[in-house]
């Protein structure tokens, strides 16, 4: 019973960003990955960290 509730069972329409090709490997839609909401989100929280920016600053060529 579960397994035909789960055949009608409504799929997430959230578009990760993640294809494969016909051959089964996969790849990163890239256009689509750093367009979603929460990865914008986690990119603007790593540039205002300020661990980060000490360490990039440490590490910086001089």
């Amino acid at each position: 019973m579960r397994s035909i509730l789960k055949f009608f069972k409504k799929s997430n329409t959230t578009d990760s960003g993640l294809r494969g090709t016909p051959e089964g490997r996969l790849y990163v839609d890239k256009t689509v990955f750093y367009n979603r909401k929460e990865v914008r989100e986690a990119i603007k929280s790593l540039k205002e960290s300020s661990v980060i920016n000490e360490q990039i600053n440490a590490h910086r060529a001089k």
